[in-house]
């Protein structure tokens, strides 16, 4: 059933959502929460891997003890009681691409179709498209080995 809906999707609305965008104007992410260290990781990139979107880490703390002395980041830094990626959040941070991108271009956001992905209003350079429900383990890039493909990219 979901694997004849990713396929209508990819057939129907896919072709359309592509015309007038370059690849490097197609951007998805990817959240990995890695339950041992208590974290969650966002990861986004456009669709050719020409351009990376500053990786998230949501934590539990606030101000962890780790960051004591840190001056600065290569990295947006997120707390959540949880260590997961909720609706405040995501809409904070694709806000945020959202003014960095309206510098630079125009840009399809591909979202997974989960309660923690609301619909963002206002949005003035990215357009925010959700792929169809229950879908995620098709859709998903998330495979074993993924999260060294993540340490050894970024």
């Amino acid at each position: 059933m979901y694997r004849k809906e990713c396929k209508d999707w990819l057939t129907t609305v896919w072709p359309n959502l592509r015309k007038g965008y370059k690849d490097e104007e197609i951007f998805t992410d990817e959240t990995d929460k890695l339950s041992r260290e208590r974290l969650t990781v966002l990861v986004a990139a456009n669709m050719t891997g020409s351009e990376k979107v500053k990786l998230v880490i949501i934590r539990k703390a606030k101000q962890p003890q780790c960051f004591k002395n840190v001056k600065s980041l290569h990295t947006e830094y997120e707390n959540n009681p949880r260590a997961w990626m909720g609706s405040v959040l995501f809409e904070k941070n694709i806000t945020r691409w959202d003014n960095k991108f309206i510098r630079q271009k125009k840009a399809h956001f591909i979202a997974f179709n989960c309660p923690a992905h609301p619909n963002i209003q206002n949005l003035k350079a990215i357009q925010l498209v959700f792929l169809p429900p229950n879908t995620v383990s098709v859709f998903s890039t998330n495979e074993p080995g993924s999260n060294t493909v993540y340490k050894n990219t970024f």
